[in-house]
């Protein structure tokens, strides 16, 4: 039989304790100081988004490793690498870390609101995930404008889907299924907003829907016509260069944002558990 402690407000003199392995009665108990567990977990998905990022840029963009297969490991462009990995798993685990709220939610009899909320979240985190790993987004909004085409080359008929696809200047997506995620991301930000009434949670909030919106403009400049060969033209560099290193910057504040959302929703459930148990019984 195990036991898993969370122990926020300690006394100094009490800090020995913490992080660290004791056995009572035959019970092993890991104490574990909360403040600390988030930060290191912040740090360390900063850490980890800095050296994909590096990754990318010195060993495939910089061709240090001269195998190209093996350089398509490292390219964050491409969705399909290293970079893909770790952000298919951070969505999950935000989506998991708001399934444990919500778990402890309903233990303490919370609201019905507040648990529906917070169901809401953990579905939509762990949707991104799926999202990242299988590019729903992409293939669905590129699906539709393909629906739209086919009927107009196969029938003449200029349908109104396929007439807005001609006039949208970028990726298909963003019209298809963009409003979806603008619909649901207004619902998290009024939710949340009002379960998180400290002023340090609702600016990483803010921060990271910021980063998500920003995420989400970048792609939009991405998918214009002739704007990397401007930038580029200005810039005196190749094409390919803008069109890597602004996906490769989409990438990280995307990564970005959703730390901030696991670093807030890791401190909202270790103020709902500043002792927590979890007991493996036989």
């Amino acid at each position: 039989m195990n036991a898993v402690n969370w122990q926020e407000d300690l006394e100094p003199s009490d800090e020995s304790e913490v992080d660290e392995q004791t056995e009572r009665g035959g019970v092993t108990v890991y104490g574990i100081r909360a403040g600390r567990f988030v930060r290191r977990v912040f740090l360390a998905c900063i850490a980890l988004e800095i050296l994909i990022v590096l990754l990318d840029g010195f060993l495939h963009y910089g061709r240090l490793i001269g195998i190209s297969q093996i350089r398509r490991i490292f390219n964050i462009a491409e969705e399909v690498s290293i970079g893909t990995w770790f952000s298919v798993t951070q969505s999950f685990l935000v989506g998991a870390v708001a399934i444990l709220v919500l778990l402890s939610l309903r233990a303490s009899g919370a609201s019905r609101f507040k648990r529906i909320g917070w169901a809401v979240i953990a579905a939509f985190f762990i949707f991104m995930s799926i999202d990242d790993a299988a590019k729903v987004h992409e293939r669905v909004g590129s699906g539709v404008k393909s629906y739209h085409n086919d009927i107009l080359q196969e029938t003449g008929k200029m349908t109104a889907g396929a007439r807005f696809f001609q006039k949208w200047p970028t990726y298909s997506w963003q019209i298809v299924v963009a409003p979806f995620y603008g619909v649901v991301g207004l619902f998290l930000l009024f939710f949340l907003w009002k379960d998180f009434p400290q002023w340090s949670a609702r600016l990483a909030l803010l921060l990271g829907f910021g980063c998500w919106g920003l995420a989400v403009g970048v792609d939009f400049v991405e998918g214009l016509d002739g704007v990397h060969d401007k930038v580029a033209e200005f810039c005196a560099v190749r094409t390919y260069t803008i069109m890597h290193f602004s996906k490769s910057a989409e990438e990280f504040i995307e990564m970005l944002g959703t730390t901030l959302f696991l670093v807030t929703f890791l401190e909202r459930f270790t103020e709902e558990n500043q002792v927590m148990t979890i007991r493996f019984l036989k």
